[in-house]
C-alpha cells in the first residue's frame, strides 16, 4: 500500500513538473496568481529531494491536460517615448549642425577695366540743426553811427517817388537823354518790388566827350568824398575824363559825412562808361531793345547790392568793407552777395519785362533771326541749364566754349569762394543761393538772411534760417553736384517761381534793424 501511494505521488509530482515547463525534481510550490511577466527558472537544480511528503494524497491522479500550460509572455523592448514638439522660439538641447561653408572660388582676373563707382545718391542735409541755438548779438563799436543811419531811414524800404528816395541819374552832357527816361521807368518798377532805399545813384559818361561834359559828375563825386577825402592819397582835386576812366566802378559808395560816425550819410553809386552803359555794345550801331533790356537787368542787379548794404548799416557788407577789422563787418560771402543779386534781377525781369514801354512790341534781329526779349538776361543762376552745367563741370564733361572763367573740373564750393581776393569767379559758386532756396525758400535767401545779419552776422543769420553750419552746407552742395546724372532736373525750389515776386517773397514786409530791436 505504501508502494502504491509512493508511485501515485511520484506521478503527480512528475505531471506537475511537466506542466510547469521545468525539468527539476524539486517539490512544486502551491499555484500562485499569474504574473504579467514569466519567472526566470533557477539555473541550478537542488541536489536533494524533500524529506517529507504531504500527509494526504489525492485519490485519483489529475490529468495533465487539466492544468493549462502557461504561455510565457515575452518582455517587450522598451519603446522610446516621443518628446512633445519644441516651440520654434524655445531652445533645444540638441545643437543644430552648422552647414559647412562652401569655399567661393576667387574670380580669375581679366583684362576688363574696373567700372567707375556710381556716386552715392544725394540724401539731403540734416535740417533743423540750430533750431534752439542762441546766437550772440553784435554790439556796435559806435552806437551813434548806427543810430544816425536808422534816423535817415537807410534800411527802410519806401514806396514813394524816386525823388523822395533821393535816387539820382547823373550823366555827361554828351549822353543820350533817352537813357535817363528808360532808367526812370525800370527803376520805378524795381522799387515797386524791392522798395525804395535812400541814396542810390547811376552815373554815366562818354569818354569821347570833354572835361566840361563831365563837370557835374565831378562836382557830385567831390561832395561824396569819393574815392577819398582831402586827406586821402586817392583824393581827386580836379575831375577829368581821364580820371573817370581810372576810377569808374560799380557798385561803390561815397559819404557826405564821416563813415561809421554820427555824421555819416552814405550813398551807393554805379559809375559807367558809355560802352558798358549801352549794355556792352561795342560796335558803332545804335543800341537795340535787347541792349536796353540788358541794361535794365544790370541796374536791378546793382540796386540789389544797394539793398544788401542798407541792411548791414554801418557794419559793412563783406570783408572788403573794413579789411583791417573784418570781424566788425557782416562778412557776407561773395557767392551769396553776387548770387542773390543775379537771381533777383533774373526774377524781376522775368516777371516785369513786358510792362516796360521801351520793350513793348519791339522786334530785334539777332544773327539773322528774331530775338526773344524774354531771354535777354545777362546772366542766370536759378535755371535747369546752369544746374546741368555745374554737374557736367565737376565731371570734366563741359566743352571748352562752355567752361566759364575760374571753372575747372576739380572745382568745389569752399571757403575760398567767400572772399573777393580768393574767389574763382566760377559761375557754379553763385548757384549755392539756389541750393539755399531749395532747402528753404527764395524769401529766406533774399529777405530773411539780410533781415538778421546786422545782429547775427551773415553766418549767424545763415545758421538761424537755413539750419546748417557752413561746412555742412558746403559738403551737401558738393555732394548734390557730384551725385546722380548730369541730366537730372534741379531739386524742388531751385528755380524762381512764375508770377509776381511779391507772391512768394514780399520785400516790403521786411523788418529792418532799429533802435528798439
Amino acid at each position: 500500500m505504501k508502494l502504491i501511494n509512493y508511485l501515485i505521488l511520484s506521478l503527480v509530482i512528475t505531471a506537475v513538473g511537466i506542466a510547469c515547463g521545468g525539468g527539476d525534481t524539486a517539490t512544486a510550490p502551491a499555484p500562485a496568481p499569474a504574473a504579467t511577466t514569466a519567472a526566470v527558472p533557477p539555473t541550478t537544480a537542488p541536489t536533494t529531494a524533500p524529506t517529507t511528503a504531504p500527509t494526504t494524497a489525492p485519490t485519483t491522479a489529475p490529468k495533465a491536460t487539466a492544468v493549462p500550460e502557461p504561455t510565457a509572455t515575452p518582455m517587450p523592448a522598451p519603446t522610446a517615448t516621443p518628446k512633445p514638439p519644441v516651440p520654434a522660439s524655445a531652445p533645444t538641447s540638441t545643437p543644430t549642425p552648422r552647414p559647412t561653408p562652401t569655399a567661393t572660388p576667387k574670380p580669375t582676373p581679366t583684362a576688363t577695366p574696373t567700372p567707375t563707382p556710381i556716386p552715392t545718391p544725394y540724401a539731403g542735409p540734416n535740417l533743423g540743426l540750430n533750431t534752439n541755438k542762441v546766437f550772440p548779438i553784435h554790439t556796435p563799436v559806435d552806437a551813434s553811427a548806427k543810430a544816425r543811419l536808422i534816423s535817415l531811414g537807410i534800411n527802410v524800404p519806401q514806396t514813394g517817388s524816386l525823388e523822395e528816395a533821393n535816387h539820382e541819374f547823373i550823366a555827361g552832357l554828351n549822353v543820350d537823354p533817352g537813357y535817363k527816361e528808360r532808367w526812370v521807368e525800370h527803376q520805378t518798377s524795381i522799387n515797386s518790388v524791392l522798395g525804395a532805399y535812400p541814396n542810390f545813384m547811376i552815373i554815366a559818361y562818354d569818354k569821347s566827350g570833354t572835361d566840361e561834359d563831365i563837370k557835374a559828375i565831378g562836382d557830385r563825386l567831390t561832395a561824396l568824398q569819393w574815392p577819398g577825402d582831402t586827406n586821402s592819397s586817392m583824393y581827386v582835386e580836379n575831375w577829368t575824363v581821364d580820371a573817370l576812366n581810372q576810377y569808374k566802378t560799380c557798385l561803390t559808395s561815397g559819404d557826405t559825412g564821416i563813415r561809421r560816425t554820427s555824421t555819416s550819410n552814405p550813398h551807393s553809386m554805379c559809375i559807367m562808361e558809355y560802352q558798358k552803359f549801352r549794355a556792352y555794345r561795342y560796335d558803332a550801331g545804335l543800341p537795340t531793345a535787347k541792349n536796353h533790356a540788358q541794361l535794365a537787368i544790370h541796374d536791378a542787379h546793382e540796386y540789389f547790392h544797394h539793398y544788401q548794404k542798407a541792411h548791414a548799416l554801418e557794419r559793412g557788407l563783406d570783408l572788403g568793407s573794413d579789411p583791417n577789422n573784418p570781424e566788425t563787418t557782416v562778412q557776407a560771402p561773395r557767392w551769396w552777395i553776387e548770387g542773390a543779386a543775379v537771381s533777383f534781377a533774373h526774377a524781376w525781369y522775368k516777371a516785369n519785362w513786358e510792362s516796360l514801354s521801351f520793350l513793348k512790341d519791339q522786334k530785334v534781329m539777332w544773327y539773322g533771326e528774331e530775338y526773344n526779349l524774354a531771354n535777354a538776361n545777362l546772366g542766370t543762376v536759378a535755371t535747369a541749364f546752369d544746374f546741368k552745367n555745374t554737374k557736367k563741370l565737376v565731371r570734366g564733361e563741359l566743352e571748352g566754349h562752355e567752361i566759364g572763367a575760374g571753372c575747372t573740373a576739380d572745382w568745389k564750393l569752399q571757403e575760398s569762394e567767400e572772399d573777393a581776393a580768393t574767389e574763382t569767379r566760377c559761375f557754379s559758386s553763385l548757384q549755392a543761393v539756389s541750393y539755399m532756396a531749395h532747402l528753404t525758400s527764395w524769401k529766406t535767401v533774399w529777405i530773411d538772411i539780410p533781415q538778421d545779419y546786422y545782429d547775427l552776422g551773415f553766418w549767424g543769420s545763415f545758421e538761424k534760417h537755413i539750419g546748417m553750419e557752413k561746412q555742412e552746407f558746403y559738403d551737401a552742395y558738393n555732394n548734390l553736384m557730384t551725385s546722380g546724372d548730369v541730366n537730372d532736373t534741379p531739386p524742388e525750389g531751385w528755380t524762381v517761381p512764375e508770377g509776381a515776386i511779391s507772391e512768394y517773397a514780399d520785400f516790403l514786409q521786411i523788418v529792418p534793424e532799429s533802435d528798439t530791436n
